[in-house]
């Protein structure tokens, strides 16, 4: 990119950025790992309840994994947009083309 870029380019463009988007991307993957983990060990207890090994689970209220798997979603489609406004057509042609598309 050139020096003259705007701030935003100039920042997508940065370590920073970078750092951001890389960490976002591991918060969002353990977290994934606490939900399924959650998840299926409540539905582990559910089916042992059922078939009369178990006493009865808990009600699996997943509203608070919503409300964060949407933050995260939020941020991701904020972080396309930065990654294509700041890149512009090397967003779809560039050397990571195919990492964009993905």
């Amino acid at each position: 990119f050139a020096e003259n870029a705007d701030p935003i380019t100039r920042f997508a463009y940065g370590d920073i950025w970078t750092a951001i988007s890389v960490t976002m991307i591991v918060i969002n993957t353990v977290i994934i790992g606490i939900e399924t983990q959650f998840e299926t060990a409540h539905h582990l207890k559910k089916a042992l309840h059922r078939e009369g090994n178990g006493g009865a689970p808990g009600n699996w209220d997943d509203t608070a994994f919503g409300v964060i798997e949407l933050m995260f979603l939020v941020w991701m489609v904020f972080e396309v947009m930065v990654n294509l406004y700041s890149q512009k057509q090397r967003f779809w042609r560039g050397k990571d083309w195919s990492w964009n598309m993905f």
